[in-house]
């Protein structure tokens, strides 16, 4: 009677057991199919950003290229002109010394412009 006894309740044990572990299971898998969609959205949103980050990147080298000539032009009308004259002929002409740009073509320098 003793042993009849023990073997249904480890029957009833293992039934539990084979349950939770199923259930476990069942939870793991719904995290990992959770993961790994959140995975293929941030790759994608990963791919996304470093496309723009290039874009961005090749748009900055061509805008320092652009002020670069501006201020080799810049550079060339300011030592082939007086400025004296210029500014009491005409004080429009020319732009006031406080409002010129920085080598990097901000009043701040090269902060902004930075790669």
């Amino acid at each position: 009677w003793k042993r009849q006894q023990r073997m249904i309740k480890n029957r009833e044990s293992a039934c539990l057991s084979r349950k939770r572990k199923k259930e476990y299971l069942q939870s793991v898998e719904t995290k990992l199919a959770i993961s790994s969609e959140q995975n293929i959205h941030l790759l994608r949103d990963n791919d996304d950003l470093r496309k723009q980050n290039g874009s961005l990147k090749n748009e900055n080298t061509l805008l320092r290229e652009a002020l670069d000539r501006l201020n080799s032009v810049l550079g060339n009308l300011t030592s082939t002109t007086d400025l004296g004259k210029l500014e009491e002929s005409d004080p429009t002409s020319i732009p006031p010394r406080t409002s010129r740009l920085t080598r990097r073509g901000h009043p701040h320098g090269s902060r902004v412009l930075r790669s």
